[in-house]
């Protein structure tokens, strides 16, 4: 923090980490440290979605997504009455109750589909 050496931050503080051995590939925006059980890798979601209620009618298609600080391109693939599926082509890193935010960036007027947790 502030180019000083910390043992330990609090929340909201941005630090920067030197990690021995990792490549530039492996630390993309987005990448989780964690204990081995505790973050999950996958590309298709079932997710308990909440629309936004001022957002049109959800359909299928190519739309955007974040999940912590990774956005990525989503596919909507299936739409049931409150839980979607998403797929995604790249890999994506995601914890137990994490938010995923869908986005139409084609939209006129409201970005915001709404969102979901992974069931």
């Amino acid at each position: 923090m502030q180019d000083r050496d910390f043992e330990s931050a609090t929340a909201g503080c941005r630090v920067g980490l030197a990690v021995k051995g990792a490549t530039i590939e492996e630390l993309k925006r987005g990448a989780i440290f964690s204990t081995p059980d505790a973050a999950k890798v996958d590309t298709k979601f079932t997710l308990r979605f909440t629309k936004n209620r001022f957002y049109q009618e959800v359909k299928k298609g190519v739309f955007h997504g974040t999940i912590g600080m990774q956005s990525i391109p989503v596919t909507i693939t299936e739409i049931y009455d409150h839980t979607i599926t998403i797929e995604t082509e790249k890999p994506v890193g995601y914890t137990t109750n994490d938010t995923f935010i869908l986005l139409d960036l084609n939209a006129k007027k409201l970005h915001h589909i709404g969102n979901g947790i992974v069931s």
